[in-house]
C-alpha cells in the first residue's frame, strides 16, 4: 500500500511525501476474518499510519497534519481495544 501525504513545509512549500506500508497477507483475505480480527489488524494499520503522520508532522513543522496523525493513532488503539474486546466476548 502507497501512502501519499500532501503538506506545506514551514516557509510554506508544497511537499509531496510518499511512504509505503507493507500489509500483511491476512488482510488481503479479509472476507475470511473474523470480525474480532479484523477490527484488530485495522487497528495497527490505523496506529501506524497515525504515527507516520504525526512524525512526518513535526518533522515539516506541520502542527495540522500532527494532530492528523495523533488522533488516527488514538482511533487505531480504540479500534485494537474493540478487537480484543470481541475475541474476548466471542465474536
Amino acid at each position: 500500500m502507497l501512502i501519499s501525504v500532501h503538506t506545506t513545509d514551514s516557509v510554506g512549500k508544497n511537499i509531496l511525501v510518499l511512504t509505503t506500508l507493507q500489509m500483511f497477507p491476512i488482510i488481503q483475505q479479509e472476507e475470511y476474518m473474523k470480525s474480532s480480527t479484523k477490527d484488530d489488524v485495522e487497528g495497527k494499520m490505523h496506529q501506524v499510519r497515525g504515527k507516520s503522520k504525526q512524525i512526518l508532522g513535526k518533522i515539516v513543522k506541520n502542527r495540522k497534519l500532527e494532530a492528523e496523525g495523533k488522533a488516527e493513532n488514538l482511533d487505531g488503539k480504540v479500534k485494537e481495544k474493540i478487537g480484543k474486546f470481541k475475541k474476548v466476548v466471542g465474536k
